[in-house]
């Protein structure tokens, strides 16, 4: 069966697109918008969850996926924290304040 084309418009409400066509690749130039389909939801959290923590607690990076996956999986809260945390690591003040910024979008 072929697999139907993904729209080629940015949509910031993704909850009528059928959950095969959120199932590739991501675009960095795409809007945040929430991840509705559980399978891609369930997929970020497992392989956040595959990787050691003890070796990542100190990568800003890290974090700041962690934040991603928790907003757009609607947890804010562990978005907030998570991209604390990624800001107190950062040593660029750029990205420090990028990660803040980001961090009060889930504030409110």
């Amino acid at each position: 069966m072929a697999r139907p084309t993904r729209p080629q418009e940015n949509v910031s409400d993704t909850s009528d697109i059928p959950c095969a066509w959120l199932q590739g690749p991501v675009s960095t130039s795409a809007p945040r918008a929430p991840i509705t389909c559980p399978a891609r939801a369930e997929a970020a959290r497992a392989a956040l969850g595959a990787l050691d923590p003890a070796r990542l607690a100190a990568y800003a990076p890290w974090w700041a996926v962690r934040a991603e996956v928790a907003a757009r999986t609607g947890d804010p809260a562990g978005a907030a924290h998570a991209w604390q945390v990624a800001a107190g690591l950062a040593v660029d003040p750029a990205e420090r304040a990028f990660l803040l910024e980001r961090r009060a979008s889930v504030v409110q």
